[in-house]
C-alpha cells in the first residue's frame, strides 16, 4: 500500500493514511505491518510539527486577549495540551504499538479513529 502524502501538515497526512489503512479490506497481519511501516515513515515529520500544532493565537498561552500577541515573546512553545485530538491520537497509537498481538493493534487504532473523528472542531488545533 502507497501512503498519500498530499497536505503541508504531517498529521492530516498521519490520521487519511490510518483510516486508509482501518478501512481496506486487509487481513490484521497486513494491517499491522502497515500500520508499523507507516508511523516509522512518519516518526520524526510528527515530531517536528508537533512543535507548532497549536501555535495560533486563539490556543497559545501567549494570548493575553483576542489579537493581542506581547511582542517580546516570538518563540513558538511546544504543544503540552492534553485535549489536543491529534497529540491523544498519537499517543494512543504509540501505545497500540508497543504490544505484539497484531488484533490487538487493529482494534485500538479503529476505536482511537472512532474517537478522533467524533471529536467536535477537530480541525480547528491544526494549521495549514
Amino acid at each position: 500500500m502507497r501512503f498519500k502524502m498530499t497536505s503541508k501538515n504531517s498529521f492530516r497526512n498521519f490520521v487519511r493514511n490510518l483510516r486508509r489503512i482501518t478501512i481496506s479490506e486487509l487481513e490484521d497481519k497486513e494491517k499491522d505491518k502497515f500500520y508499523r511501516q507507516l508511523y516509522d515513515e512518519m516518526k520524526n515529520d510528527l515530531k517536528e510539527s508537533e512543535f507548532c500544532l497549536n501555535s495560533s493565537p486563539a490556543f497559545a498561552k501567549r494570548c493575553k486577549h483576542w489579537n493581542q500577541i506581547e511582542s517580546n515573546i516570538i518563540y513558538i512553545r511546544p504543544v503540552r495540551d492534553l485535549k489536543n485530538p491529534f497529540l491523544c491520537l498519537k499517543r494512543e497509537i504509540e501505545n497500540a504499538l508497543n504490544n505484539s498481538v497484531d488484533s490487538y493493534l487493529v482494534r485500538s487504532v479503529s476505536k482511537s479513529l472512532m474517537w478522533f473523528y467524533a471529536t467536535p472542531s477537530r480541525d480547528d488545533w491544526v494549521t495549514e
